[in-house]
């Protein structure tokens, strides 16, 4: 077997003999890392998700319902996404420092929650925006 010089460090360790998870020093710091990233990430998409309700709510009340139902979905949508980045987060971090596979596949599948939901939105505001710009054109 050939070295990878792009592996990551705990590659090339040998199974711990209790079947735990094997993470050298340098991999547990990078994963806890990443996940306070993605939680201090999470709480600027809380406080953003906040500012644009509040303006959802503004253009309800000012005869604004298009506009202000569409911010409203993507307000829900950013809201299940942001959630599930934070605890893509909590999870990676708790895996790694309990050595537990289940809450690394769980914080992987929250991971994955995350881009699904915001893909879908991101299709969606291109598609409004795409519509928005002919409907511009066109008069």
């Amino acid at each position: 077997m050939e070295h990878n010089p792009y592996a990551p460090p705990t590659a090339a360790s040998e199974p711990s003999p209790d079947g735990e998870l094997v993470f050298s020093p340098d991999g547990a710091v990078v994963v806890s890392s990443m996940a306070t990233w993605m939680r201090v990430l999470s709480t600027v998409y809380y406080i953003g998700l906040a500012l644009a309700f509040l303006f959802s709510v503004y253009a309800l009340f000012t005869g604004q319902e298009l506009l202000g139902v569409i911010v409203t979905f993507g307000v829900v949508a950013f809201a299940i996404a942001t959630s599930a980045l934070r605890n893509a987060g909590a999870e990676f971090e708790r895996g790694v420092l309990g050595d537990d596979e289940f809450r690394l596949g769980n914080g992987f599948r929250q991971l994955r929650t995350y881009f699904v939901v915001l893909g879908i939105v991101s299709i969606l505001q291109i598609l409004i925006q795409g519509s928005g710009f002919i409907l511009l054109m066109v008069k």
